[in-house]
């Protein structure tokens, strides 16, 4: 009986020390996730923007095309996702000749959300009319000169309508460290243009 106490002891023990050993060794999650999506830029026939006013965060009641992140489960491919959340967001159905990569954007420690990876597209299908407005939020269409003046992102304007007013010349990469609120360190990826440090 003794014996069999002594035994049923080291079995108790031993399995609190590999539990406590397989403790120490689970990964820690990272403090900051990585998130990869895509942005569409969409026009009406009147040459206007198409953009979502936003309800859900992040850019909660901002203005910014329409897009979202890539389906890891299912392997996705950025073209693939500009598809989907196309015909999801505005119904809009269109193949992958009808979208155009332009650049990507590379956020640090964005908002204090995470890391992100943008890939952008221009869509060339052009709407006809305004969606209706649905659980992601509401649309309207404005010209180019009318978005300065709307509330967006604050790194928009420094990250992604530079990349779009110059899609025409070709394929762009920009990387930004966000990490200091309001002061974001921007880099131009793979070509001339440095680092640049814009005014707060």
């Amino acid at each position: 009986m003794q014996l069999d106490k002594i035994q049923l002891d080291f079995s108790i023990a031993s399995y609190a020390l590999d539990a406590k050993i397989a403790l120490k060794l689970k990964p820690t999650p990272p403090t900051n996730s990585f998130r990869i999506s895509t942005l569409v830029f969409v026009r009406d026939e009147k040459g206007r923007l198409l953009l979502l006013k936003r309800t859900n965060p992040p850019n909660r009641g901002k203005w910014s095309p329409i897009g979202g992140k890539l389906d890891f489960d299912s392997g996705e491919s950025p073209y693939e996702c500009a598809m989907r959340e196309t015909l999801e967001e505005i119904n809009l159905e269109a193949d992958e000749s009808d979208f155009r990569l332009f650049g990507y954007v590379s956020e640090k420690s964005y908002d204090n959300t995470g890391h992100w990876l943008m890939f952008l597209f221009d869509c060339i299908r052009p709407m006809s009319s305004l969606p209706p407005n649905g659980p992601e939020g509401s649309f309207g269409f404005f010209f180019r000169e009318e978005i300065e003046h709307l509330e967006i992102p604050g790194t928009d304007h420094q990250l992604i309508w530079p990349l779009y007013d110059k899609r025409s010349e070709g394929f762009s990469a920009i990387r930004a460290d966000c990490s200091e609120l309001g002061q974001p360190t921007i880099c131009t990826e793979g070509g001339a243009g440095g680092k640049i440090r814009p005014k707060g």
